[in-house]
């Protein structure tokens, strides 16, 4: 699986950019939450999923970029993957 966050926002002066790793966990925490309960929560998950997001957006800031609210932010990647994958699966 690829989420890709190409064409996602540049960095904003506002604390709510994400780093990398934040925006990571979003997608894994996802896609994780809507896999069978009996699949091991291990690297094997995780690796079958690739997430991009060009340096300098609001999914991948960089320093000194302001990154305290970034919850804010994280969510939204939340549902905006929950709504995606309803949709493809609905």
């Amino acid at each position: 699986m690829l989420a890709d966050w190409t064409g996602t926002s540049e960095q904003v002066k506002g604390a709510i950019n994400n780093t990398l790793s934040f925006t990571q966990a979003a997608v894994y925490c996802c896609v994780r939450s809507v896999l069978p309960k009996g699949i091991p929560n291990n690297e094997g998950v995780f690796r079958a999923i690739k997430v991009t997001a060009p340096e300098g957006t609001i999914a991948n800031m960089v320093l000194p970029g302001a990154c305290a609210a970034r919850g804010l932010t994280g969510f939204r990647i939340g549902r905006l993957l929950f709504w995606r994958i309803g949709n493809d699966v609905a």
